[in-house]
C-alpha cells in the first residue's frame, strides 16, 4: 500500500509480536515515481486513537488469532479485514469453520467492515486437482456470500499470495544483522511476493472502497 501512494501505520495487536520483530519501528520504502512512504510500526499499548497521525489515513492491524485478545474499539472501527487461508484438503477441513465463526464473532461487533477469504502460500498447479478444490472452497463460503453482501472469497486466480523462499525466508535478516526489509527484492529479475501483494490490492482497490483511503 505504501508503495502504491498510500500513508500506512501499522498495529502489532498480536501477542507475539512477530511483524515488531521483523519490522523494528518501521521503514520506508520507495513508491510510484521513487516518492518515498514511511511505514510506522505501533504497539496497541502505544496507538492512541484519540490522536492518530495525521497524515495517516490507511491504519493497518496485525490481528491477534484470539479474537476476544483483540480491543473492541478497533474491531468496531474495522472497514477491511482479511483471513488468510490454505488451498489444501485439510486447510478447508480444519479452518473452515474456524472463519466462519471469525466471520460471526466480527459482525456481532461491526456490520460494515468489508470481509475477505485469501488464499497464502498458494502453489501454482495445472492439474485436476487444484481445480477441484479451488472449485470446493468457492461452494464452501458461496452461501456466507449470499448471505453478507460484504464478504467474499477471492478467487486464487484473481489475486493469492503464492508459496516462494523469499516469504518462507523473510525475517533472515535478524540472523544476520541486517536491517528490516519487506521480502520484495527481485530474484532473477522476478519478485512473486511484491507482485502478489500489489495485485491483490489492485484487486480490494476494484472490490471495496479501500482507493479512497489513497
Amino acid at each position: 500500500m505504501a508503495m502504491s501512494g498510500y500513508e500506512v501505520a501499522l498495529i502489532d495487536l498480536d501477542p507475539q509480536g512477530n511483524l515488531t520483530t521483523l519490522l523494528g519501528e518501521g521503514l520506508t520504502v520507495k513508491g510510484k515515481g521513487k516518492k518515498s512512504h514511511a511505514i510506522t510500526i505501533y504497539a496497541n499499548s502505544e496507538w492512541d486513537e484519540k490522536r492518530p497521525p495525521e497524515d495517516v489515513k490507511a491504519v493497518i492491524c496485525d490481528c491477534s488469532p484470539s479474537f476476544e485478545a483483540n480491543p473492541k474499539s478497533l474491531l468496531k472501527k474495522l472497514q477491511y479485514c482479511i483471513i488468510p487461508t490454505t488451498l489444501n484438503p485439510l486447510g478447508l477441513n480444519k479452518n473452515g469453520h474456524v472463519i466462519k465463526n471469525t466471520l460471526k464473532a466480527i459482525r456481532s461487533v461491526n456490520q460494515e467492515a468489508f470481509l475477505f477469504v485469501l488464499i497464502n502460500n498458494y502453489l501454482e498447479d495445472e492439474t485436476q486437482r487444484s481445480q477441484v478444490l479451488k472449485d470446493e472452497y468457492k461452494r464452501y463460503f458461496n452461501d456466507l456470500s449470499l448471505d453478507d453482501q460484504r464478504f467474499q472469497f477471492i478467487d486464487p486466480e484473481e489475486a493469492s499470495i503464492r508459496t516462494s523462499k523469499q516469504l518462507f525466508y523473510w525475517g533472515y535478516h535478524l540472523y544476520t544483522h541486517g536491517k528490516p526489509e519487506l521480502a520484495f527484492n527481485s530474484v532473477g529479475g522476478r519478485c512473486y511476493p511484491k507482485a502478489d501483494f500489489l495485485n491483490l490490492l489492485q484487486y480490494l482497490e476494484e472490490n471495496s472502497k479501500i482507493g479512497s483511503l489513497k
